[in-house]
């Protein structure tokens, strides 16, 4: 789970941003979609670079995800 501060951080960019006033509850699920869904997009890119560099004989660089 993501820390209090960053929920927070979450939802003031949500208001500013976005004009939307959520709870901290809502932050939270909004926070753990958007953290899934990112896990889901980094899963597809790295089996499609690692697919990619094995079709090339080359090895190729993955980007390192970054952490909140």
């Amino acid at each position: 789970m993501l820390s209090e501060p960053t929920i927070q951080e979450l939802r003031q960019i949500l208001k500013e941003d976005y004009g939307l006033d959520v709870t901290f509850d809502d932050a939270v699920d909004i926070a753990r979609v958007l953290t899934s869904y990112y896990e889901i997009v980094l899963k597809v890119y790295t089996r499609q670079a690692i697919s990619k560099s094995k079709s090339n004989g080359k090895a190729q660089d993955l980007p390192q995800p970054k952490g909140p």
